[in-house]
């Protein structure tokens, strides 16, 4: 009979269960400020965050001073103690030199220098080809009864040089003018400039 009574008034349960939202949110509200405080507690004062500032500027300084080939003591621990009280202001680090490296020395300057000469051939080739197809063109508008005909016999009608025949027999090869496209598009002049 309870429980039908119940049912029969859901205020009341939802009443319950607000109450037990409010006490659940108090209690989670009441651990945090005791964590906080806890944190509060536990956090360093401004004399100890300038203590262990200073031990990590020195630490760097020692390791500065080690790599450029000055060892310096290690700081005396008792002249610490017996000073009247941590330094207001660090002294300042020492100015580092650059270290100027040429660029044969330069770690993968072979490499550089490899990619280097490949960008230089193929831009030769580029400007060959470019050659070829403007001799091309200039031929082929010339006779307007040639245009029916291939590149090589183009080429080989204008008298192009050996090169640039190899080069434009090449265009016949999907992969070779893949990589024609490739290399224009990489060598030639920039999008927008087009």
């Amino acid at each position: 009979m309870s429980w039908r009574w119940l049912l029969d008034n859901p205020q009341i349960l939802f009443v319950i269960a607000g109450a037990i939202a409010y006490w659940l949110n108090e209690r989670r509200k009441a651990k945090e400020n005791r964590e906080m405080a806890e944190e509060a507690r536990r956090a360093p004062d401004a004399d100890e965050m300038a203590e262990r500032t200073r031990r990590i500027q020195e630490e760097i300084r020692r390791k500065i001073e080690e790599r450029q080939g000055r060892v310096s003591p290690p700081p005396l621990v008792e002249e610490e103690e017996n000073a009247e009280g941590p330094a207001s202001v660090p002294p300042p680090l020492p100015q580092l030199r650059p270290v100027l490296v040429s660029a044969e020395e330069a770690p993968g300057a072979a490499e550089l220098e490899r990619v280097m000469e490949q960008q230089r051939r193929y831009a030769e080739q580029l400007d060959q080809l470019a050659a070829a197809e403007r001799a091309a063109k200039n031929y082929a508008s010339a006779q307007p009864g040639m245009a029916a005909y291939s590149i090589p016999e183009v080429a080989a009608a204008t008298r192009v040089s050996r090169t640039e025949t190899l080069v434009l027999s090449g265009l016949h090869d999907r992969d070779a003018l893949r990589r024609a496209i490739v290399l224009r598009e990489v060598l030639g002049a920039p999008k927008a400039l087009q």
